[in-house]
């Protein structure tokens, strides 16, 4: 594993090197970032599911270099990411630097209003990224989540995912917790959503966090569910840490690398490689963010032998 004192040294001499950004407003003028060799970057592991990492998880590294920052994460091991922005690039742009450090797309996260009111741009942005997946993390609601927010979602979801699959893309929800509230008819309103949604046009991203949050049980809804969950986010929780909150939000100082915290990752691993899992993603979003995916991506690829 690498050491903490080895891989701060290694992405200090990266964000100390002049980045190399295109020019905004320059009409694609601007050079990209030069290629990365074979020689440069660590070869991510073979898996029979692969690994990937949302680039969530190093957004303030993100924010002072992006290239650098890309580099660091291809050097942690990682050949496939989730994007969340585009960072201020065209769609060209963006992956014009994400071929040259040796980066897939493996899925791209989309604001909800887009998704809702504007799907023929979003397919076309993932499309231009080579992501065979858009995914919502986020229902917009004011006060406390209830079943009219559940069932605009189910409307505009199943609506996107219809759109998304005509264009070869598909579509998947990214629990946040506040979904399993009670449902009137029995149940939660996650059982709610599951239940109104067709496989394969509506699918989820199950944040194995967000499940265990409010208070659930990740093995018991894959078994539950068979097949449902094509996505995973793996994210580990601090040990001890109070269960119960329905609200979708939570202290980052609760993140911890995968394995060392409460989350049973076995069990899951086990469960989702029965149930249809296509990939996982790592999601850490507390302190070291660059040495604990590292970590992270190390400890996961143990679970699957």
């Amino acid at each position: 594993m690498t050491s903490r004192r080895k891989f701060l040294a290694r992405m200090g001499s990266m964000m100390a090197a002049p980045a190399v950004l295109p020019l905004a407003g320059c009409g694609g003028q601007g050079e990209s970032a030069a290629p990365v060799s074979e020689a440069d970057m660590a070869a991510p592991a073979e898996s029979a599911t692969p690994i990937g990492v949302q680039l969530y998880s190093v957004r303030n590294e993100l924010d002072a270099d992006v290239p650098g920052t890309l580099r660091a994460v291809r050097e942690a091991g990682f050949d496939r990411v989730e994007t969340y922005s585009l960072h201020d690039m065209s769609v060209a742009e963006y992956r014009a630097l994400l071929d040259d450090t040796g980066l897939t797309v493996g899925s791209v996260h989309a604001p909800y209003e887009r998704v809702a009111n504007d799907i023929g741009a979003v397919a076309e942005e993932a499309h231009a990224l080579g992501s065979p997946w858009v995914a919502v993390a986020w229902i917009p609601h004011e006060g406390e989540f209830g079943a009219s927010h559940i069932d605009q979602a189910i409307a505009d979801f199943t609506a996107a995912g219809e759109a998304l699959r005509s264009e070869g893309l598909r579509f998947a929800y990214h629990c946040h917790g506040y979904e399993f509230r009670p449902a009137e008819e029995g149940g939660t309103l996650f059982d709610r959503f599951m239940e109104r949604t067709e496989p394969g046009v509506v699918d989820v991203e199950m944040d194995v966090f967000w499940v265990q949050w409010p208070g659930f049980d990740p093995v018991a809804l894959i078994e539950k569910y068979p097949g449902r969950f094509p996505l995973y986010h793996m994210k580990d929780m601090r040990e001890g840490t109070e269960l119960g909150d329905l609200s979708g939000h939570a202290p980052l100082e609760t993140n911890v690398p995968l394995g060392q915290g409460m989350i049973d990752f076995p069990g899951i691993v086990q469960a989702a490689e029965a149930n249809g899992v296509e990939q996982y993603i790592i999601e850490y979003e507390y302190e070291d963010a660059l040495i604990s995916i590292e970590q992270g991506r190390e400890y996961l690829e143990t679970l699957q032998g």
